[in-house]
């Protein structure tokens, strides 16, 4: 077994002072993203995504947010993904962005909501063609048999 018990980090980048603070959960994440930005970490919409099967079953996979705002945290995946199979049974996830750079993470939880049809649809059609047509060709959260099929 390794044994990782003697990896210790000084954690002392960032200071958390409640006067600094905003009382709006949503202001502060904003405020903390738009440090990330700034600091030029990679990928700060990066966040892993925690759902549940019916029977309870976690299933935890890293997803980058497209969009977030006083409505919630938005993203997009294939409808017939495992991550839409366990939301359409259990409504409820998790999200976690980390921020190591910054010794910063964030939670946030609570029910997801299926967007429109239409906003689903702006968003695919938005994306690279090459995007669009892996999207349309494989199916998430499955293997694919080789590079060459999707060619």
């Amino acid at each position: 077994m390794n044994r990782v018990i003697t990896q210790r980090n000084e954690y002392r980048l960032s200071v958390l002072d409640r006067k600094s603070l905003s009382g709006d959960p949503l202001k502060q994440f904003s405020n903390w993203y738009t440090a990330a930005e700034k600091k030029k970490i990679h990928t700060p919409n990066a966040a892993v995504l925690s759902t549940a099967s019916k029977s309870g079953k976690p299933s935890a996979r890293v997803i980058l947010i497209k969009a977030f705002n006083q409505k919630g945290f938005e993203f997009f995946t294939h409808y017939r993904s495992d991550k839409a199979g366990d939301l359409a049974v259990n409504p409820k996830a998790e999200l976690v962005f980390y921020w190591p750079a910054m010794e910063r993470q964030v939670r946030v939880f609570g029910a997801v909501k299926k967007m429109t049809r239409s906003e689903s649809l702006d968003y695919f059609l938005s994306r690279p063609r090459g995007a669009q047509i892996a999207a349309w060709t494989s199916a998430q959260s499955k293997p694919i048999d080789s590079r060459q099929k999707l060619l």
